[in-house]
């Protein structure tokens, strides 16, 4: 799996969905590491593996996880695959998805190198919410 992140043009539910399950058991196998520990030396060489863990990767499990649950809001198939926009890439999806819709042919240099792509866009985002992400905004429907 690629690990989706806020700089991703285009992210998929189950992606975010499979990276935050990664990242929790990682979180529980260490938690269990530290409560199965024999011996005085192990339990602090687990508590050691736990602290730098949590000090490497807690900021992004608590912020991808703020992030999927304001999506799942208001993706009906979030569990099934919604599709998260970048902002910054709307313009370039609102294109790719007129031409997969049949709504104009790509391969036509006419009406194509008219249309106000970036009007066509803001028309589309009437259909979608945006979420951001630390900073960055991902438009979801």
């Amino acid at each position: 799996m690629n690990e989706p992140t806020k700089h991703d043009d285009v992210i998929d539910s189950r992606d975010l969905i499979e990276y935050i399950d990664e990242l929790v058991s990682e979180r529980d196998e260490l938690r269990e590491a530290v409560s199965d520990s024999g011996t005085v030396k192990e339990r602090e060489q687990a508590e050691a593996a736990l602290a730098e863990w949590d000090a490497e990767n807690m900021e992004e499990l608590e912020s991808v996880e703020a992030f999927a649950d304001e999506c799942e809001n208001y993706a009906d198939d979030w569990r099934h695959g919604a599709t998260l926009i970048a902002e910054s890439y709307f313009t370039d999806y609102a294109e790719q998805l007129a031409e997969d819709i049949g709504a104009v042919e790509s391969c036509a240099p006419w009406p194509l190198s008219c249309i106000d792509w970036d009007a066509a866009a803001d028309d589309l985002k009437q259909d979608f919410t945006a979420v951001t992400w630390d900073g960055c905004t991902f438009y979801v429907r």
